[in-house]
């Protein structure tokens, strides 16, 4: 009887060690905060439904593997402007302690050109510190003829 006990136990925490390895979370587009422009939200999803103005938002994601750094990281877009692209910035940025400055990685992906069908902007790996906090910058076109671009999901995967 121990043994089957020990050995459930042994197992329990061997799935919940490999529970956590990869430690990556979804966000919904919703929760992004409108810095320029106005969103729109349908189905947890944001737009653009302006004809006049750029939207430009910022979605945060959470750093709880202090100083450990982004593996990986995507945003799903959907572009339907002829003439501009959807634009996303992945940062890392930290405040530099005992200075009035700030210090930050990044990096920019962008769709090419129209496409109605959810594209997925894939990121790579990313510096951190332990007082780093990570956000997507994302830039919707304007609405056209052809429709108005979207901001889907966004994951952020950390280094284990």
């Amino acid at each position: 009887m121990k043994k089957i006990a020990f050995l459930s136990l042994a197992l329990g925490m061997f799935v919940s060690v490999n529970a956590l390895a990869s430690d990556g979370k979804v966000y919904n587009s919703a929760s992004c905060v409108s810095v320029l422009g106005s969103a729109t939200i349908d189905r947890g999803n944001i737009f653009n439904n302006s004809r006049n103005d750029l939207l430009q938002v910022k979605c945060l994601g959470i750093n709880d593997h202090s100083a450990h750094g982004i593996k990986s990281a995507w945003v799903e877009v959907k572009d339907l402007s002829a003439t501009q692209d959807v634009s996303c910035t992945l940062h890392s940025r930290y405040n530099k302690i005992g200075t009035t400055g700030m210090g930050s990685w990044a990096d920019t992906k962008k769709t090419s050109g129209i496409n109605s069908d959810w594209q997925r902007l894939d990121y790579g790996s990313m510096s951190s510190r332990d007082n780093s906090h990570y956000y997507f910058r994302c830039d919707l076109p304007t609405k056209t003829d052809n429709g108005k671009s979207w901001l889907g999901a966004y994951k952020i995967t950390e280094n284990d």
